[in-house]
């Protein structure tokens, strides 16, 4: 089976377009680490919001969020340095 067709079954069964499926497979390809850094900043990112907010109201997730994305690309040691000092300062 050549590539294009894995993506394109690929696509059919998460409901994407081939020519995006494609391309998710194409940058896997030249960019191997890429979807592992992905979902380790995902995990860690949720993690923290676990930990952080926990089951909080909407109003704090947002604020999380806002915080969050505010600084921009930041390192994942940074991040969760900074996130508790900064719910800490709220209170």
């Amino acid at each position: 089976m050549r590539l294009s067709e894995r993506a394109t079954g690929a696509a059919s069964q998460a409901g994407a377009e081939p020519v995006e499926a494609l391309a998710e497979v194409d940058r896997y390809i030249a960019i191997p680490g890429q979807a592992l850094a992905y979902k380790v900043g995902q995990r860690e990112i949720e993690r923290l919001r676990r930990v952080l907010v926990g089951a909080s109201s909407g109003a704090e997730l947002r604020r999380f969020h806002d915080e969050l994305l505010g600084h921009g690309s930041l390192p994942l040691g940074v991040l969760a340095a900074h996130l508790p000092r900064w719910l800490a300062s709220l209170a």
